[in-house]
Parts: C-alpha cells; structure tokens; sequence
C-alpha cells in the first residue's frame, strides 16, 4: 500500500520518444512477448531469464514485476509494485464467481445438455465419451450419481458443481500457497495540470494481467503450473506489451498534443492471480484504490490470428450491458486495418480482469484477438487459441503485425475515450 500511495502521489518527467505513425511495429511487440515469455534474455538490470514461468504464486512473478517496472522507468513514467495478501481479497472473488462462469458456460449449455443426455442415455459417440466422462470427472461428479438426476437438471448441476468446485480449489490454493503475497504493478500518469487534485481527481485504468498459468489439458482445467511452465505468450504476455506500449503512446500524446478536459489520470496496471479468479484485479479495484474509477480497459490475449486469410484482422470489444455500450463504441471507430466486433457478456466474455470492475459499478471493455466469429457470437470458440493454458502458448505462434495493428487502433479508441471525441 506504501508504494503505491508512492505512486498516486508523485508527478512524471516526459521524455519524448520519436515515433511514425504507427505507435508500434510487429518488431517491436515480437521483442516485448519473446522476453516476456522467455524466449531471449531480457537485459534489464541483470535479471535473469525465468520469465517462462509466470505463475502468480511462484517467485518469478516478482521477477516479472521487477521487468515491468524497469520498463516505466525507461519511459518516465512513475511506476511501483504494489504487493497484496490475496486472502483479503477472496471474500469478494465469491462474490463475481458465480456469474462468470455462467457467463461462460452461455453459449455451452445446448451442447452439454446433447452430451450429457447421450452419455447418461448409453447414444453417446465413442470419441466424445471420454471427453465427456472426464468433464464431469474434474470437477468430482461421477457417471451413475450424475446420471441419477433428472435431465432437465443435468446442466444446472454441472456447472453448479463447477462453480463450487474453483471455488473451493481457490481457497486451498490460497491457504497453501508459498509467497505470502502477490504483486501488482501500477504506474501513474497525470493528464491535468499540476496532475490533479490527489486522491479526489479520478483515474481511468488500462490493465492487462501478467500472470500465466498451465492448467491439465488446457483450457479450464486444474493448475498444474509451477510444475509445468506456462509461458503465456498469447495469454498474456501480448495483453502486458501491449498496455507498456500504449503508456508510452498516451504518455507523448499527452505533452505533445495537450488534448483538454481529460477527466482523469491514468493508471497503467498489471495484474497478477488473473488466472486464480482475478484475485489481483479484485485486490487492486476493491482494496488499493480509493479514488474514483471513471473506466477500465482491459487487454488479454490480442497476438494470435485465428483467421490469418482474412485481408481485415478482427478485434473483438466486449462489454457488460449493465453499462450500456457507450464505452465500447469509442473501439468501434473505422479502421484500415482492424474491424471491431462488439459482443455483450451476455453474448459472450469470457473471464478477465474487467469483470473485477463491472462487479464494483465501473463501466469497462475487455480487448482481445478474434474468438467470436461475428456480432452476433454464434461460434463463440471458432477462432480461440487452443494453445491456451498449455506450454504451447509461445512466441512462436504469434501474428506480431496483428497485435501491433490492435493496438494501433486502440490508441485511436484511448484517445477518443479520453477526450471524449468520436472521431
């Protein structure tokens, strides 16, 4: 909590950095995630290379805090590392769990209820029965038990049991977990003069967590991380470059352009626990900051292309529509080189750490590389990662020219928001 009242309290130095149009290159967010996800030696006062396994509840996520913060520090900005208990923050991951796993199971639940009715009525196929019978498995229901409930009760029961499953694995992992706590990095950037009234001026927050994980046959399924690496290039090591490049982009923008009426400062935060349930975003939303929030957004997973034949790479906005669309839209301006797909939670979103902020009224976006095949998200996975959670997700997989036009046109939609200008 020290270092980061450090952090809101004091002011920035701007060092230009000369740029082109664009605000970055496929060379340079190849550079970010390789080191971010081991591939090379990062050179940033002398750490070593233990980025590859960025498991929140291991000492390398320190490592990886250290890593960013030294990347603020080269821009000027001012940056801290903020450590949390996540036990205190655990009382409210119950209360947003619910709904998103039930937000994610949306677009599942025709599909389940046909697997499940086929399993329990002896029809299902042979390849998909022990894909099936281990669903149910993992998360501790067993066939005859299961199948003794009633069918139209079947999907209600799984993913009831899912739900009290995390959690309950959740609370373990967090009362045997060997680093007492876990960071977060924030860094601060003032937009008003003299950088605002402190602690009563709001703040606007572009996050992205740091954290990665390996989790039993990818996906959802148990951690198996520190035991496993995870290098989490996609997942989200992409969504860290990319919230450290647009620091740099506003954080010019700002002494060059000097845009007015910009009702907030920003915070440029870094999550660890994401993967936990959004334990540090939890921590961060619910605990640490005091001020107000204006919005939240989030970058998670935008480097891999699901669809490289398509001249258009497709980003897909999400939103709660609790809020309304508003803030999305600002994402949805013309672009040459991204389309902009905007989906309701309700549609489909899947879990990251704008949901810590929806829960406690903020309106936000979440950012990410195309899943959803259109607006209407009637193939909400077709083009998802499926190295997700795996040691699969590395550099190597990559779209660098994709993730770099991604941000590109989210500076244009930071910009727009900022001022609150639509073009």
């Amino acid at each position: 909590m020290k270092t980061l009242h450090v952090v809101l309290l004091l002011g920035l130095g701007f060092g230009l950095v000369a740029q082109a149009d664009a605000l970055t290159s496929s060379a340079e967010q190849k550079g970010f995630i390789e080191a971010l996800s081991g591939v090379t030696q990062l050179g940033v006062g002398g750490l070593p290379n233990v980025l590859s396994q960025r498991f929140s509840d291991s000492p390398e996520i320190q490592t990886t805090a250290q890593y960013l913060k030294a990347k603020y520090d080269e821009l000027g900005i001012q940056a801290g590392i903020a450590d949390y208990d996540p036990m205190d923050a655990f009382p409210y991951y119950f209360q947003n769990t619910d709904k998103t796993y039930r937000s994610y199971f949306v677009h599942m639940m025709p599909m389940l209820r046909l697997d499940f009715d086929g399993l329990c009525g002896g029809t299902l196929p042979n390849d998909k029965l022990d894909a099936v019978l281990k669903r149910i498995k993992r998360v501790g229901l067993e066939k005859t038990a299961f199948c003794a409930v009633a069918p139209g009760d079947r999907v209600e029961t799984y993913i009831s049991t899912t739900i009290n499953h995390s959690t309950s694995i959740t609370k373990k992992l967090l009362a045997e977990r060997t680093q007492t706590t876990w960071p977060n990095v924030l860094a601060y950037l003032a937009t008003g003069e003299n950088g605002g009234e402190v602690f009563e001026r709001p703040v606007c927050v572009i996050g992205a967590h740091m954290d990665s994980v390996a989790r039993e046959g990818g996906g959802r399924g148990p951690i198996i991380s520190p035991a496993t690496l995870a290098p989490g290039a996609d997942d989200n090591g992409s969504g860290t470059a990319a919230v450290l490049t647009l620091a740099r982009g506003l954080r010019d923008w700002l002494a060059q352009a000097k845009p007015q009426n910009i009702k907030c400062d920003i915070i440029f935060a870094h999550f660890s626990g994401e993967e936990e349930g959004l334990i540090g975003s939890i921590a961060f939303a619910r605990l640490m900051m005091k001020r107000p929030i204006l919005w939240m957004v989030n970058f998670d997973m935008i480097a891999y292309n699901g669809s490289p034949e398509r001249h258009e790479p497709i980003l897909n906005v999400g939103y709660d529509k609790t809020f309304g669309r508003d803030t999305a839209d600002y994402f949805a301006g013309s672009a040459d080189k991204v389309t902009a797909l905007i989906i309701e939670r309700e549609t489909f979103i899947y879990s990251s750490d704008q949901i810590a902020f929806w829960d406690i009224g903020v309106p936000g976006v979440s950012i990410s590389e195309q899943a959803c095949s259109n607006a209407k998200c009637d193939s909400p996975f077709k083009f998802f990662n499926p190295n997700l959670h795996t040691p699969g997700d590395v550099a190597g997989i990559l779209d660098y020219e994709y993730a770099a036009n991604i941000i590109d046109h989210s500076f244009g939609g930071l910009k727009r928001l900022l001022t609150g200008t639509r073009n």
